[in-house]
């Protein structure tokens, strides 16, 4: 392993709350040349308006009021110096998170009387806040909304395909059952199939007036000047949601689930339910303990299950800390999934106990350490680092982390483990 940096940036943002709900952390860092912005739009899985949410992001990609089609967009991203807006929206714990994300040039950096941050802001404003509309003044142009809905429903219909992706979310399915992270977030076909224009903007204002907002901007910027900007894009809201909060429920009865489709290569996945942290020192151990578990190549999933035994032809284990989702993922050979489960239930069992070396859990902590020594080395990266540790509440830097880290002992990384408990194990399989 190479060693640390000797200097790691402070990256410590300033922060903006103008309303409840909404709020801005703006790091100006003059080391990069380009400016990212993130900003995350919260509102819950389970209210209905999630399938709308999701064909409607397609309709604002594809157009605005003063961009009416791709060409013209990509047109505008290019004369701005290459700037770039992009919409997605995905599962957030039981939020559906709608993301924007934008970058562009530092003004500094473009000839004397040049300037992108404005265009590029108003690029992205316009994503959101004058979509296209149709000529005889309804919401959407219906060519359009029949477009993409048929290109939505083509990916419904084409998930199983891509089977890696249909275990998961299968998976979430049975784990999370009763719970909003069970809905997926683009709904289902008939859902997608009922929606009019009417739904979709109705959706829309729902989303500008309601949600919890969390803006990040990392670069050369003006904190005042953005924050201001990013803040007036959004009515005052009595009713917007604080930060967004998700449930967590105690693994009851350990149960199985068994799916089958055509396939190759079975997949397995394990589910563990645990509490989530409310403390960095309760986070950075759990971090440290899934790490040695199955968080890498040095994890003693990847070490035993595959390199020694052969039982599977890859591995791994993520935590999804804002449900409290201990997850494990496996490419296996259907035949073999008593034999994976049980291994897998052992290790778990062997980290709860204490039941692993010094150089285990030093392994795994030069790897976290490594990781957070060179976050700072990318703009994006950066942004996505400082979004993460605001949805946590922790508001850290990369230093500060190592520091807790390093001071994470064996008996808290079996703490740790022994919260995981174990609620499902799912196999798809021929």
């Amino acid at each position: 392993m190479l060693p640390l940096p000797t200097v790691i940036p402070p990256c410590k943002a300033d922060i903006f709350r103008p309303e409840p709900g909404l709020e801005i952390h703006v790091l100006p860092d003059d080391r990069f040349k380009r400016v990212h912005l993130h900003l995350n739009l919260d509102r819950p899985l389970d209210d209905g308006l999630s399938p709308a949410r999701t064909l409607l992001l397609r309709l604002l990609e594809a157009g605005t009021a003063h961009h009416p089609d791709l060409m013209s967009l990509v047109r505008a991203e290019e004369e701005l110096w290459g700037a770039a807006v992009s919409l997605g929206a995905d599962r957030f714990g039981d939020h559906h998170r709608t993301a924007l994300q934008a970058t562009w040039i530092a003004d500094s950096y473009l000839p004397e009387g040049g300037g992108a941050m404005a265009g590029a802001l108003q690029l992205a404003q316009d994503r959101l806040l004058a979509p296209l509309r149709a000529i005889d003044g309804a919401p959407f142009c219906p060519d359009s909304l029949e477009r993409e809905r048929h290109i939505l429903i083509r990916k419904i219909r084409g998930l199983p395909d891509d089977r890696g992706s249909w275990a998961r979310e299968r998976f979430l399915h049975h784990l999370c059952a009763g719970e909003p992270n069970q809905l997926p977030p683009w709904g289902t076909e008939e859902q997608i199939q009922t929606l009019t224009a009417e739904d979709l903007e109705r959706a829309r204002l729902e989303l500008l007036d309601h949600a919890s907002i969390l803006a990040v901007v990392v670069g050369p910027v003006d904190p005042e000047a953005i924050q201001k900007n990013l803040a007036s894009w959004f009515p005052v809201s009595a009713s917007r949601d604080s930060a967004p909060l998700s449930s967590w429920r105690a693994a009851e009865q350990f149960s199985e689930v068994r799916e089958t489709l055509p396939m190759d290569q079975a997949r397995a996945l394990l589910g563990y339910r645990f509490e989530p942290p409310t403390d960095p020192s309760s986070f950075e151990a759990l971090v440290l303990a899934n790490l040695m578990l199955g968080g890498g190549v040095q994890g003693r999933l990847f070490r035993i299950l595959r390199e020694e035994r052969s039982l599977c032809y890859g591995i791994s284990s993520a935590l999804r800390l804002q449900k409290g989702i201990l997850a494990i993922h496996a490419g296996i050979d259907g035949s073999a999934w008593e034999e994976v489960r049980d291994e897998v239930k052992k290790q778990v069992a062997a980290l709860a106990a204490g039941e692993f070396s010094s150089q285990e859990m030093e392994r795994s902590l030069i790897l976290a350490k490594d990781d957070l020594a060179t976050v700072g080395d990318s703009c994006g990266g950066l942004a996505s680092y400082l979004t993460r540790e605001a949805v946590r509440g922790f508001h850290r830097t990369p230093q500060e982390r190592i520091d807790a880290l390093d001071a994470v002992t064996p008996q808290a990384v079996a703490t740790a483990a022994s919260s995981w408990q174990p609620s499902l194990g799912y196999l798809l399989s021929s």
